[in-house]
Order: C-alpha cells, then sequence, then structure tokens
C-alpha cells in the first residue's frame, strides 16, 4: 500500500470553503478510520462557539458553528459518494476472506471500484470493479488522511476518570453513556449536574450493548486516576 491522501488537497476543496473546515474533515477522516468518529462530532459540537462548552481548538484557535457545520456536510457528502480514498477491508465471497483495499471511487450504480492503492489505473491494480458497500470496512492506518504529526490539534491535558460503579445511561436517553466500573473516560466538561466525556478505554462490552462513546453521565460515578 502507498502513503495516504494528502491533507490539504482533497480536504480543503470538499471542506465547505473554509480551510480550517477542511482541516476538519481530514481530522474527522482520520477518526472514521478506527471508528471514533462519532465522538469527535460530539466533541467538535460541544467546544465550537455556541456549543455546550465553548473553547479553542488548540494551535487550531476558535471554532465557528459554521465551520463545524460544513466540516460535518462535506463528511457526509464523502460517506454517501462512497468514502472516496478510504483504506478498507473487503470481503471476497470468492476467497471467503478480508481484502485490503483503497475506495477509488463510486461506480454510478452504487457499487464501488476498489483498488490496491490510491493510484490504481487499470485491471490489474483493482481488488474489486464493482464491490458492495456493504462487505467493506475501514481499516486503521495512521497518517492516512492526516500526517501523523498534525493528527489532532494541540488539546489541553486530557483529565482521565476510571468509572467506580456501573450505571446504565439508555434507560435515560440516547445521549447518556452506558459504563462498566473500571471504563476509563475523558473529562470534557459538567453543566446542569451531569457531567461529559469520552469513553477512553471499556474493560467489556458495554452494558445492553449502548456503544455511544461520547456523552453525559453522573460526576460521582467516576473518579481522576491516580
Amino acid at each position: 500500500m502507498t502513503g495516504g491522501l494528502p491533507e490539504a488537497g482533497m480536504a480543503s476543496e470538499q471542506g465547505g470553503g473554509s480551510e480550517l473546515s477542511g482541516r476538519l474533515l481530514s481530522f474527522l477522516k482520520q477518526y472514521h478510520l478506527s471508528k471514533q468518529d462519532d465522538a469527535v462530532i460530539a466533541m467538535l459540537k460541544d467546544i465550537s462557539a455556541g456549543g455546550r462548552a465553548p473553547r479553542k481548538l488548540g494551535n487550531w484557535g476558535s471554532v465557528s458553528a459554521d465551520e463545524v457545520d460544513g466540516a460535518l456536510e462535506a463528511f457526509r457528502q464523502w460517506k454517501t459518494q462512497g468514502r472516496p480514498g478510504m483504506p478498507g477491508r473487503y470481503w471476497s465471497r470468492t476467497y471467503s476472506q478480508w481484502l485490503e483495499c483503497v475506495v477509488i471511487r463510486q461506480n454510478p450504480d452504487g457499487t464501488l471500484l476498489l483498488g490496491r492503492d490510491v493510484e490504481a489505473s487499470g485491471t490489474a491494480d483493482y481488488v474489486h470493479p464493482s464491490g458492495i458497500p456493504e462487505n467493506l470496512e475501514a481499516r486503521e492506518v495512521e497518517g492516512w488522511f492526516v500526517p501523523k504529526e498534525q493528527a489532532s490539534p494541540e488539546m489541553p491535558k486530557e483529565q482521565v476518570l476510571r468509572v467506580i460503579a456501573d450505571f446504565d445511561g439508555s434507560t435515560i436517553g440516547p445521549e447518556y453513556l452506558a459504563l462498566n466500573k473500571g471504563d476509563e473516560l475523558v473529562f470534557s466538561h459538567q453543566e446542569d449536574g451531569w457531567a461529559f466525556g469520552r469513553v477512553l478505554r471499556r474493560i467489556g462490552t458495554a452494558r445492553l450493548h449502548h456503544d455511544l462513546q461520547a456523552g453525559w453521565y453522573p460526576p460521582d460515578y467516576a473518579r481522576l486516576q491516580s
């Protein structure tokens, strides 16, 4: 496999006309590879102007709601268009195994042209000329959409907490976390008696298969790690 797409090119073109939106789009794509994009989306909405806890995004500075909305819309379009440029694994029914690939483009019929790398230009370079989208999953490759040293903006030191008691937020609402004792959280902020955080590590399967990765929880259910 060759390296990933450059940050500025494809991302800035689809980022809603804003350089920062383009960077945020690349950031979202990179975290999509590790299935953490939902948590990043929640964080961006939270810290943008008008969000629950507006603050500067490290050396990227303040982020407006319009810049976040532009990045999110471009991200939705990218997924609708088949996630071009994404490294993935394709389940081959012919070979009964996963094949590493890169999405070249979406075909008119909705199937995907899958190549061995981003520069695939002929049938010999194709993994599948008309892959079924449902058979494709993202494949995590460090530094693919964003160079490793720029994988995230400079952020304040994270406050990591350990969950001290089980909490099933799914009985309250879809925006509440389900946690097991021993899970680790990154604390974001507190509001109206609830804490907002992102799951850093789970000790097992989330309760009731409620796999929300960022949301609300009772602040006294988690403590700073010693």
